[in-house]
């Protein structure tokens, strides 16, 4: 009967401790948002779509601040696509081309690049060293926004109301327990349709 009790006790354990690893997954730390005058779309789903208008927009998520200095690399990223892709949870962040290990992008803030060849790499240090404005922080993350004004595809840059794109995709991955895997909660894929 003991054993039954103890062999119970640790399958009760074991549970607590693997549902516990994916407390931050499914709330709203994992929400990514698109704000667009009055209107705030935001998005939970892995695949989703939104309808915007040809006017600049923001793009508003969570992270936790990026600290260089004790090698605590906390980054959002955000790769900006012309067709669908199949990023799924389960993915070595490794095999996904445009989020593999050097192909980060550090550009103007304001302008998304339209690659399939890398993603921006946006994180908060400091009002000095930043690559999107902070909103507020609760605990140990940080609401941050990320203001997007115009694109830039291939070789041509472009503001918003002048571009002639139908619609993009944005592919969103925040890895909250640094594990170098896709896991359920930290992929966002959003199809912006433009009317």
């Amino acid at each position: 009967m003991k054993r039954l009790f103890a062999g119970l006790a640790l399958l009760l354990l074991v549970q607590l401790i693997s549902s516990g690893q994916h407390t931050q997954h499914g709330n709203k730390y994992s929400n990514v948002s698109i704000v667009q005058a009055d209107s705030v779309h935001t998005f939970s789903a892995e695949t989703d779509s939104v309808s915007l208008s040809r006017h600049p927009f923001t793009i508003r998520f969570f992270a936790e601040r990026y600290e260089s200095k004790k090698s605590r690399f906390h980054a959002f990223q955000l790769a900006a696509l012309s067709l669908a892709d199949s990023i799924h949870a389960g993915m070595a962040v490794d095999s996904v081309r445009y989020f593999s290990t050097g192909t980060g992008l550090a550009s103007e803030m304001g302008v998304l690049f339209i690659t399939d060849g890398g993603h921006h790499y946006i994180y908060y240090e400091s009002e000095e060293d930043k690559r999107a404005n902070l909103l507020s922080h609760s605990g140990k993350y940080l609401e941050l926004e990320l203001p997007v004004r115009a694109f830039y595809s291939g070789e041509k840059g472009e503001a918003i109301q002048d571009s002639r794109m139908n619609s993009i995709w944005l592919i969103a991955f925040y890895d909250q327990n640094d594990n170098h895997i896709i896991d359920p909660g930290e992929l966002h894929k959003i199809k912006v349709k433009f009317k």
